[in-house]
């Protein structure tokens, strides 16, 4: 997946950020897909995998800062949890 579709995807999306609430989602089936930085710790990359055999695991080239970047955040991302249904309305203004 390219940058510029990262970057669609993840501002078309109801994201969460970090790897423990996106596990917790992804144990109660509210996560579509799961997109994870090249740089992301193997502990937590082991819990989401074995967790999403029903979603889209997306293992990108970019680092935890890249992706911070991309998502305009002021803290490292190595976790992104795409949230099921649409983007609500109050994100959408």
């Amino acid at each position: 997946m390219d940058v510029l579709e990262l970057k669609k995807l993840i501002e078309d999306s109801d994201v969460i950020f970090g790897g423990d609430r996106t596990l917790k989602l992804l144990k109660q089936g509210k996560i579509d897909k799961v997109i994870l930085s090249s740089d992301s710790k193997e502990n937590i990359l082991e819990k989401i995998r074995a967790l999403s055999q029903k979603v889209e695991v997306i293992q990108t080239d970019r680092t935890k800062d890249n992706l911070a970047e991309l998502c305009k955040k002021p803290f490292h991302i190595s976790v992104i949890g795409i949230l099921s249904g649409k983007k609500s309305a109050k994100k959408s203004k």
